[in-house]
């Protein structure tokens, strides 16, 4: 199968200003995504999930590791093929609405200035093109408005308008509701829904929110710079939570239960996995407490051996 997106065992290394301490914040990222698909990246914050955003996007590049997009190697490109791939290739939009528009343009403009730049769409098409996309995403009314004029949804809409300005192959998102309530939260990834299905974007969202996993035809989970598991039961298809998902395996033979599982099963310390003939199985393990009596002599032996030294103090100076 041909992918949009392929990463392959993606590290990536962070060092400290002495070079002394190093931090892993993708430890062995493996990641397809096929075109038109929309994919839910969702954890805590730390988790690694705007790093492994920038190294699609390429804002950063792995320590090692590769990535493709397109069938393209994009962790060897130069620096003309990264404009190009910037303007061309994928539409970023960010969590702070106001990073994402000019606030001193008009609603319009923030969407022709992208194509001007780019130069992709010719100048004659651009004005109508930038209409589209704002009644595309309501705001076929505010056209003439800025930034300071908009609602934070509204100016969230624009930016992800200006995003898809340039016709980008993928759309990568970063937090984009990070700053708005629950309600425009919804809105905005219900846009971002049927924009996927009315252009086939392949569209790629990190967020903590997990109200998107309702919305994404795929869901993965990541923590301590990991991809956890994939969600195989979707909830909008069956009413269901997921009661089947895959967990990443490291080389330490370490492996994450997802908390879903162990709240629903009570498990907290420890479990007891039996090895079957073709799989494993995990259940939960409860510890048996000793109830060893402690000897007369045991007792207060911390106390006993701080008096003893003080008396020894004593004794030496009185002699």
């Amino acid at each position: 199968m041909n992918w949009m997106i392929e990463c392959q065992n993606i590290i990536k290394i962070y060092y400290s200003r002495t070079k002394q301490v190093k931090i892993a914040a993708l430890r062995g990222i493996e990641l397809k995504v096929k075109k038109g698909e929309l994919v839910a990246i969702v954890g805590p914050s730390g988790a690694g999930k705007s790093t492994l955003l920038k190294i699609l996007g390429a804002l950063e590049f792995p320590s090692s590791g590769t990535l493709r997009v397109g069938g393209k190697l994009v962790n060897t490109f130069d620096s003309a093929q990264i404009i190009d791939y910037h303007r061309n290739w994928v539409g970023f939009v960010w969590q702070a609405p106001l990073r994402n528009v000019l606030i001193t343009e008009k609603a319009i403009n923030n969407v022709i200035l992208p194509m001007k730049i780019g130069g992709k769409i010719p100048k004659e098409q651009q004005k109508k093109r930038a209409i589209e996309l704002l009644e595309a995403v309501g705001l076929g009314h505010r056209i003439n408005h800025k930034p300071s004029q908009l609602s934070g949804g509204e100016v969230q809409r624009l930016g992800i308008a200006a995003a898809l300005a340039n016709d980008p192959k993928i759309l990568l998102l970063d937090e984009p509701t990070g700053e708005l309530d629950s309600e425009t939260t919804a809105q905005i990834f219900t846009l971002l829904r049927e924009l996927n299905k009315a252009f086939n974007k392949t569209i790629v969202i990190v967020s903590h929110d997990h109200y998107l996993e309702k919305k994404a035809d795929k869901v993965y989970r990541i923590s301590d710079g990991l991809l956890l598991n994939i969600d195989l039961a979707q909830e909008k298809t069956t009413g269901k939570s997921s009661k089947e998902q895959v967990s990443y395996v490291d080389e330490f033979g370490l492996v994450r239960i997802p908390l879903p599982f162990l709240r629903e099963l009570g498990i907290e310390n420890y479990v007891k996995i039996k090895k079957k003939t073709d799989h494993l199985e995990i259940e939960p393990h409860i510890q048996k407490e000793t109830n060893r009596k402690i000897a007369p002599n045991e007792e207060n032996t911390e106390k006993q051996a701080k008096e003893k030294k003080t008396k020894k103090k004593g004794e030496r100076k009185n002699g």
